[in-house]
């Protein structure tokens, strides 16, 4: 005989997996690394068709004081990053160069080990390899700027034909905070595969991902509050 089942313990089993947190599925964006891994890449677009962006960008200890946000002046609108700037000159915005690449694979350099994360699909959490469309965030400055000037010097080469999209490269993080530095290594030119190079994504989608991620603080009025600084990821979802 079957168990009768309390339909006021069904309701309260429900009701709590309701309100059980769910995890967040993150739009994929950019290509983050941590020390001891290593991407391989292909650039999908040269250097001077980057998306340039004015960012406003600030560490701190805590996650509700962090900055990190395209200025609003971007999209035409009044920014709130640039008026509290005028007391605190770290928030002054900085020039961002967005490159999309291509991600075969990400590995620990100490294990081999192919690099994954996890997301969010039909509600449920899976693990995936990371590998597909990103975002390079590049400055002249820091450490990001070793992997800008590696691409510069690679289109300066005579043998390169002045483009960085006919060959892949490695991108390899060595130590960490003020000990880290990149190091950028070209492969042998082969050409794209034909299923990467139909799915490019364009300019505009670039640019709206990237405004998705990083949200400019816009002033409406006086009383509107600076808008919510998005985290950053350090996990490399597909774009």
């Amino acid at each position: 005989m079957a168990t009768k089942v309390n339909p006021l313990d069904l309701i309260d089993n429900e009701l709590a997996k309701a309100a059980a947190p769910k995890p967040a599925s993150k739009r994929p964006v950019f290509l983050f690394l941590k020390e001891g891994q290593k991407a391989l890449v292909r650039p999908l677009y040269n250097l001077d068709q980057v998306i340039v962006l004015q960012k406003h960008n600030k560490f701190a200890p805590d996650a509700e004081n962090r900055v990190n946000a395209v200025c609003a002046a971007e999209i035409g609108k009044q920014c709130a990053y640039c008026q509290r700037a005028v007391d605190d000159k770290k928030l002054n915005a900085h020039t961002v160069f967005y490159l999309p690449i291509y991600v075969y694979k990400v590995i620990d350099t100490h294990t081999g080990q192919t690099m994954t994360y996890k997301t969010v699909e039909d509600g449920s959490e899976v693990e995936k390899q990371i590998a597909g469309y990103r975002v390079l965030e590049l400055t002249s400055f820091g450490t990001a700027g070793m992997i800008l000037k590696a691409f510069r010097s690679y289109m300066r080469d005579p043998d390169s034909g002045g483009s960085i999209t006919g060959c892949d490269f490695t991108i390899e993080q060595v130590g960490s905070w003020q000990s880290k530095a990149f190091v950028v290594m070209p492969k042998t030119p082969t050409a794209l595969a034909s299923q990467i190079q139909a799915a490019i994504p364009g300019p505009d989608l670039v640019r709206e991902r990237i405004l998705e991620a990083l949200s400019p603080a816009v002033v409406e009025s006086r009383s509107t509050p600076v808008a919510p600084v998005p985290e950053v990821d350090d996990d490399i979802p597909e774009f």
